[in-house]
Parts: structure tokens; C-alpha cells; sequence
């Protein structure tokens, strides 16, 4: 069990990280950590968590402190929205307390583990996060698979005009990731403008939910990385379930999405039933104030 203590008044908010588009992280399985910045080879967890609830509404910060972490006015379903990365649409069960009260969390690693916590990377931090919504709140969820309407990215009538990345490639781009090697993925190099560096199509299909504003599922049957420079209109919005796949998500200014795709990549959305990962919140309980 985790320890409680007092809480201490100093927070911090997390830094604007750049836009970029990876593959979701599925927080309900197990991601190792290198033994060599974790006590033991064991994923570090929080040693001393304080949580306490507040009647006034907050503009909330989170983050993570050199020592653990920090958050303001937040409420348990924003805590489990944000670090299963499910929009609220794509859970259920979720009880109207979690929605509506908010809390002010200071969370702790033992002294020992604050030089390892420092190395760490965000993915592996998330960890300790999980650990306490089901110590604390005593989470429990499952996640189920539904089909709602939206697109199938597919390979065009005339063919694929992707470049296989090679391994190791210089790239005309140039962008870094944040340890200084070569940037995997795709992000927004310039105004309307995606840049991808050994991009998977999953992680296409991805992006392209912001621009459909629908679910968009990989059905290219292309298995390499990939890359290539796309010109992008504004994004229509977040990707939702009711009425998916019935926007054109059209650019009045200049070409669509669904023109783009083709003229630029080879690849096409059409519409198609998609699945969907929703998360179901089978347990969940008010903390006790400390």
C-alpha cells in the first residue's frame, strides 16, 4: 500500500510538449522499464501520496516533479481519461462523482528512487500514476471492443506512392526526438504540413482521425515505415462517434484530406465500420481524505 502524508503546497505545470502523433500506450498492460533506472530492476512507484478534495472549481495543472508528481483541481475521470488516453466518448460507467469533484494530489517516490525517477520517461512515469488510481481510488477497468461508422485508410486504385524508410537514414527533415536521435513518427513540421520519419500506417491512421473527425482504421495491409511530407488542411476537429463518417472534412480554401491522400500518398479513406477500444470502468471508489 502506498504511504499518506500532508500535503505540501508547491506544483508544477507540465511544459507544452510538440505536436506529434505515436501509438497509443494501453495502460491496463504492463510497460517495462530498464533495470538500469529502476531500484531492483522493479518499476518505481510512489511512497507517500496525499490527496484531498476541493468545493471550488480550479484551473488544474499536472505534471511531473523531479521527486514525483503534482496536480490541482483535477477529477478522477479526467485522472482516467488522460492516462488510458480515452477521449470521455469512449467510456462507460463512469460514476457522476469522478465527473464533478476535484482534487489536489502531491505524490512522493521514496528518496531512494528520486535520481532513477529522473531518468525515466514519461511512459514508464505513467506507471506509478496507474499504481495510485488503483490503490487509492481502487480502480478496476476492462476494455472492450464496439463498431461505430468511420474510414478504412486503404491503398488507392493506382497504387501505393509511399517511400519505404531505410534504416539509419539521414532525413531531409532532420528532426530530433527529445534524446537527440532520429524522430520516428509523424508531426506537424509547418503550417499544413505533417512530416513523417519511419511512420507506420497505423500511426497515419491515427493522425487522420483529427482531420475526418472520425475513427480511422489501417487497412492498407502495408507492414513497413514509411517516409513522406503531406500537406494538411486545418483539422476538422476531434475524431467523435456520433455521426463518424458522414463528414467530407473538406478544406473550403484548398483541397481535402480525402484529395490529398490520394494525389499525395496513394492511399484513400473510405467509409467503413471501424473498431473502437472502449474502456469500461468496472470499480471505483472516493478516496479517503489525508
Amino acid at each position: 500500500m502506498l504511504k499518506h502524508a500532508r500535503p505540501r503546497l508547491a506544483l508544477l505545470l507540465i511544459a507544452a510538449m510538440p505536436f506529434a502523433i505515436a501509438k497509443p500506450i494501453a495502460l491496463a498492460q504492463t510497460i517495462a522499464a530498464p533495470a538500469s533506472t529502476t531500484r531492483a530492476g522493479k518499476p518505481i512507484l510512489f511512497e507517500v501520496v496525499s490527496i484531498r478534495p476541493i468545493k471550488s472549481n480550479v484551473v488544474y495543472g499536472k505534471g511531473y516533479t523531479a521527486d514525483g508528481y503534482s496536480m490541482r483541481g483535477i477529477s478522477v475521470w479526467s485522472l482516467v481519461t488522460y492516462y488510458t488516453e480515452h477521449p470521455s466518448d469512449r467510456m462507460d460507467a463512469v460514476p457522476d462523482w469522478a465527473m464533478h469533484q476535484q482534487y489536489d494530489i502531491e505524490a512522493k517516490v521514496a528518496d531512494a528512487d528520486v535520481a532513477a525517477w529522473g531518468k525515466l520517461e514519461s511512459r514508464q512515469k505513467v506507471l506509478a500514476v496507474y499504481a495510485m488510481l488503483e490503490d487509492r481510488f481502487k480502480l478496476k477497468v476492462h476494455r472492450e471492443t464496439r463498431e461505430f461508422p468511420g474510414y478504412a485508410l486503404v491503398v488507392a486504385k493506382n497504387g501505393s506512392k509511399l517511400k519505404e524508410a531505410t534504416p539509419g537514414e539521414i532525413y531531409p527533415k532532420k528532426l530530433r526526438s527529445f534524446d537527440g536521435g532520429a524522430f520516428h513518427g509523424i508531426t506537424l513540421s509547418g503550417p499544413g504540413e505533417a512530416t513523417a520519419q519511419g511512420a507506420s500506417m497505423e500511426e497515419l491512421a491515427n493522425m487522420l482521425q483529427a482531420f475526418a473527425a472520425s475513427p480511422v482504421a489501417d487497412r492498407t495491409g502495408l507492414k513497413g515505415t514509411y517516409d513522406f511530407v503531406l500537406r494538411c488542411p486545418p483539422p476538422a476537429g476531434p475524431p467523435t462517434l456520433s455521426g463518424a463518417g458522414d463528414s467530407a472534412a473538406s478544406e473550403p480554401s484548398g483541397p481535402s484530406i480525402f484529395t490529398v491522400l490520394q494525389e499525395e500518398l496513394g492511399l484513400k479513406l473510405e467509409k467503413a465500420k471501424v473498431p473502437i477500444d472502449y474502456v469500461v470502468v468496472d470499480h471505483l471508489e472516493r478516496p479517503s481524505e489525508n
